[in-house]
């Protein structure tokens, strides 16, 4: 059986080898973009974690306390704040927030200042 193409004729051998190249060649470049994207991901996090090394966090979680409707109660601290938020729900909420005093007990570190 032969097809007829625009330059020409082939047999139908011929054109099941063409396409199986063309899905190859397709799969081969779809290949190495997801590698690329990979390797893109890695190098990305890693300039990530240099930047911040040495670099105290500046938000830390203090304590998480899991609520029986799902939502939970998150005390953080950012710089010299205290935050207490409500997540998990509907909508997030500040509860709280106040400035740390000199004298408190430092809870992330486990020592008192």
């Amino acid at each position: 059986m032969t097809i007829c193409t625009g330059t020409g004729m082939i047999g139908l051998e011929e054109a099941v080898q063409v396409q199986l190249a063309i899905v190859l060649m397709l799969a081969s470049v779809l290949a190495l973009v997801g590698l690329a994207f990979w390797l893109l991901r890695g190098y990305a996090a890693e300039r990530r974690l240099q930047a911040w090394m040495g670099q105290p966090w500046r938000v830390a979680p203090i304590q998480v306390v899991r609520l029986a409707s799902g939502r939970r109660l998150v005390l953080i601290r950012h710089r010299d704040m205290e935050h207490l938020l409500l997540i998990g729900g509907p909508a997030d909420l500040v509860v709280e927030s106040r400035a740390m005093q000199a004298g408190e007990y430092d809870v992330a570190n486990g020592d008192s200042n």
